[in-house]
């Protein structure tokens, strides 16, 4: 007998690949989540070096619980978040698997935070296409799942974040910054340590032609120093390392 709602995926696959927008998607995707038991997502970017409170671009938590994580600071001892950073296929985890004995008092926070709002146990599924590791995690409380109904949400969830990426979902990595020439080359002489004065002399400009140059990439790449502007520009692919 199929499971509760994977009878249903094509009709899903089909409402989600037609969606006009990011939010439609989602809410298509969950309304099949719910009937299985997962009445619980998130979708976010998974970078190793921010929280998923700045990176979640699809959010139907318990209420408060993605400011509580953010608060609490359970970026860095999030077991759950650590596999997926790992993994290449989706995966089951439940909270009663992590033993306080054997876990620190901060990944203890994490767990006990997770099953004081109800997300006892879930699944996560890992997204490596387009350049940029996404993931869905969805949740609930204890029970069983139906192994039909998490294959159909897995597939169904790839489709939904395919067609995220279609609608313009985007990580900061992925932005497109376009910067003129004269801006390309004030960054690069900047990266290799010249002054404004000595860029001027190089590009035959006024010292503060180039210092309006560079604060353009500044603002243009969302950073206030130029040590961010460089760190920012060697992501984006803008400079050479």
């Amino acid at each position: 007998m199929p499971g509760r709602i994977a009878y249903a995926v094509f009709d899903l696959v089909h409402r989600i690949t037609t969606a006009t927008s990011i939010a439609d998607v989602w809410s298509f995707y969950m309304s099949a989540a719910r009937p299985a038991g997962l009445e619980f997502g998130i979708a976010c970017f998974l970078p190793n070096d921010k929280s998923i409170a700045e990176t979640t671009f699809a959010n139907s938590m318990p209420e408060h619980w993605l400011e509580n994580y953010a608060r609490q600071g359970h970026h860095e001892h999030d077991l759950v978040e650590r596999r997926a950073l790992m993994a290449a296929a989706p995966f089951q985890w439940a909270m009663t698997e992590y033993d306080p004995a054997t876990i620190s008092a901060r990944e203890l926070s994490w767990r006990d935070d997770n099953r004081a709002a109800g997300v006892e146990r879930g699944i996560s599924i890992p997204d490596r296409r387009n350049g940029s590791l996404k993931a869905i995690a969805l949740a609930g409380p204890a029970g069983d799942f139906d192994p039909d109904d998490l294959r159909t949400l897995h597939y169904a969830g790839l489709e939904a974040l395919m067609r995220m990426h279609e609608l313009g979902l985007r990580s900061e990595e992925e932005k497109v910054v376009a910067l003129s020439p004269r801006e390309r080359e004030c960054l690069q002489w900047i990266t290799a340590g010249k002054s404004d004065w000595e860029i001027g002399q190089i590009l035959a400009i006024s010292e503060k032609t180039v210092n309006t140059h560079v604060e353009r990439v500044k603002h243009k790449l969302g950073v206030t120093t130029r040590a961010q502007m460089i760190v920012t520009a060697l992501r984006h692919g803008l400079i050479n390392p």
